[in-house]
């Protein structure tokens, strides 16, 4: 329990660090209540090419319940999805080598049970709501992002993958 404690005061500081999203305290037990709606450990990808983004999703997810893994560009994504199905992906727009259009294609093509939730940091190339509409898409979502708001949607997906 004092281990557990600890993550979440690491993780929680180096969210504030990377001044990309506001956490308290607070919402870390309803964080967890979310997961444990799920009855088995639901698998989720992240892939982002911002090594500090990616290990701060994976601990505030793994502090949730979830298995997760991570990768850094759409290539490595790609080779992932192709060997095992995850509940949720939680996927960059833009990263360079292969973006996360490549990836939403690969998903509706190869895997269309598996939903992504979109993060971008925005810019001309980016269209939200265009890339939002694609089947495979369960959310787009701007960053700076709400940790509870992105909690909540991998959950949706995990249990949308669980059902039959």
């Amino acid at each position: 329990m004092i281990r557990a404690k600890k993550r979440v005061a690491v993780s929680l500081r180096r969210i504030s660090e990377l001044g990309k999203t506001e956490v308290n305290k607070a919402s870390v037990p309803l964080l967890a209540q979310e997961r444990c709606k799920l009855a088995v450990m639901a698998s989720v990808l992240i892939v982002d090419d911002d090594v500090a983004t990616r290990t701060m999703l994976a601990d505030l997810l793994e502090l949730s319940g979830y298995e997760v893994a991570g990768a850094g560009d759409g290539t490595e994504a790609i080779t992932m999805l192709s060997a095992r199905h995850f509940d949720a992906v939680v996927l960059d727009v833009m990263m360079p080598t292969l973006g996360g259009q490549w990836v939403i294609d690969y998903l509706g093509a190869q895997r269309p049970g598996e939903k992504c939730i979109l993060l971008t940091t925005g810019g001309p190339a980016v269209s939200l709501e265009t890339l939002g509409q694609h089947e495979s898409v369960r959310a787009a979502l701007r960053k700076p992002l709400a940790v509870e708001e992105l909690v909540r949607l991998v959950g949706e997906c995990a249990a949308g993958a669980k059902t039959p």
